[in-house]
Parts: C-alpha cells; sequence; structure tokens
C-alpha cells in the first residue's frame, strides 16, 4: 500500500480484492469516498507550509502545484486552507498521461510558470514524488509524512523531519549546495489557476508541493 502513495497507478481496490475473500467493490468505494472526505474536510496542514509559503509570497517567489491528485480535489483544499492565492499554477493528475513516478506533471508545471528545472526547488514527501522530481531535473527536498517516513527514497534528495522553522534562506542554502546558484527574485506571477502541495524556487522563483504534501 505505501508503494503506491503518491501516484495514480494500480486501482487500490484491486489490491484489496486480492486481500480478501469477500468484497463489494461499490460498497468499498461508497466507504472510502466518505471516509476520505469527512477526513480531509478538518485535515489541518503540516506544520510549517503556512509560515512558509506566506514568506515566499512576501519574497516574490512563484509557487506551483505538481500532484498526482485530481484538480478538483487540489483547488478545493486550497480553497479550504485559504492557500489558493499564493499559488500560480496547478498541474494534476488530469493535466498528464502518466501520474509520478513520471516527471510530466512537473514538467507541466514547470511550462506553465514558463520557468526551466534549474530555475526551481521541489519539496516532496513521497518516493514516488521524489523520483518524479529528479527526473525532472529539480533540486529535490523530501519531508515524508506518517505514510512515508519507513519507505525507501530515491538518491539525491535532500530529507527534512518537518518544515517547521525552515524559512526560504533554509532552502536556498540546500539549493546552493546541491545545484549552485541562488534564488532569483521577480514579480510573482498571480494568474491561471490555484494550487496545493510541492514547491518549487525559481528564476521568477517558485515553490511547489505535491498531493498529500499539505497534510499530517
Amino acid at each position: 500500500w505505501g508503494d503506491m502513495v503518491g501516484t495514480a497507478g494500480e486501482d487500490p481496490f484491486d489490491l484489496l480484492a486480492r486481500g480478501t475473500r469477500r468484497y463489494d467493490r461499490a460498497e468499498a468505494a461508497a466507504l472510502l469516498g466518505r471516509f476520505v472526505r469527512e477526513r480531509l474536510r478538518d485535515a489541518p496542514l503540516r506544520r510549517g507550509v503556512k509560515a512558509l509559503t506566506a514568506e515566499a509570497a512576501q519574497q516574490n517567489i512563484a509557487q506551483a502545484v505538481a500532484s498526482s491528485s485530481g484538480r478538483r480535489w487540489i483547488l478545493e483544499f486550497l480553497e479550504r486552507h485559504e492557500l489558493a492565492a499564493v499559488f500560480s499554477a496547478v498541474a494534476s493528475r488530469d493535466d498528464v498521461e502518466r501520474a509520478k513516478p513520471d516527471p510530466a506533471v512537473y514538467q507541466t508545471a514547470l511550462a506553465r510558470l514558463g520557468l526551466t528545472a534549474r530555475d526551481g526547488l521541489a519539496i516532496e514527501d513521497s518516493p514516488h514524488g521524489a523520483r518524479a522530481a529528479l527526473d525532472a531535473g529539480l533540486v529535490t527536498v523530501v519531508v515524508p509524512n506518517p505514510s512515508t517516513r519507513l519507505l525507501s527514497f530515491p538518491k539525491g534528495v535532500v530529507r527534512l523531519q518537518t518544515l517547521h522553522g525552515v524559512t526560504v534562506a533554509d532552502l536556498e542554502r540546500m539549493r546552493e549546495q546541491s545545484a549552485g546558484g541562488a534564488l532569483p527574485r521577480g514579480r510573482a506571477h498571480r494568474g491561471g489557476g490555484a494550487g496545493p502541495p510541492f514547491v518549487f524556487l525559481g528564476r521568477r522563483g517558485v515553490m511547489r508541493y505535491s498531493g498529500s504534501f499539505l497534510t499530517p
């Protein structure tokens, strides 16, 4: 199950069917949908996310979302947590043929911001997401969540336990150590759509967050 976090590949109901003798797909789908909606409706942001996104916005660092979640869910989540105005672009599984670990969703987000991978930094929470970010050419910071903290992440990422207390300057130092060069500032994007969980920092400054990254 942990291997499915951060992607939209195998159908979880097929996985459930292989592990149970008695199984009603429609009933299971209804129960799961209700559980997810109820749990996420009141789910808090992960510690440090609100402060970091606010600081980045104040410094004109554009922020975008690249996620294996659907666009509707992403936009609703951002609105619920008053983050929609922070993000300049959203790339979701609805925009690409292949979800993470394929890099397409990152490449789409970069294209919508008019940036290249060397302009940015990614923050991820799953092995699939980290692989996608690295294959897109992005310096990648990983902050595992409770579902992914025991999983193996690809080599080449910077791993943190939390974003609580992490600043834009901290991320810049990580990026400089990995790729060289500071994060240029510029006029932050305020167009297009809104979007939630992954982060880039770059030329006009970019941050992006992925799928389950914002929630505990």
